[in-house]
């Protein structure tokens, strides 16, 4: 198995066992991820087509914890997940 492949399938297996929907279920974590404040999400869409655009220029589009829980809202809309 090639490194990349590796890496992604354990990337998937961290993604889905510490889903970001668990911070319903976490006060703590939710809390957390709303303190790490700055940028947007947004979600456009053509036809079959949606692009999920990270608007957070001064990072250089570096995820905030708004932004993670912003992600999983508007992904979660368009059943990407």
């Amino acid at each position: 198995m090639s490194s990349l492949l590796h890496l992604k399938s354990g990337l998937s297996r961290v993604i889905s066992t510490r889903s970001v929907t668990s911070y319903q279920s976490n006060p703590d974590l939710a809390n957390a991820l709303h303190k790490w404040t700055g940028g947007t999400v947004e979600l456009t869409s053509s036809g079959s087509v949606a692009r999920l655009q990270l608007n957070r220029p001064e990072k250089s589009n570096c995820l905030s914890g708004e932004m993670m829980i912003q992600f999983r809202q508007k992904a979660e809309v368009r059943d990407f997940v």
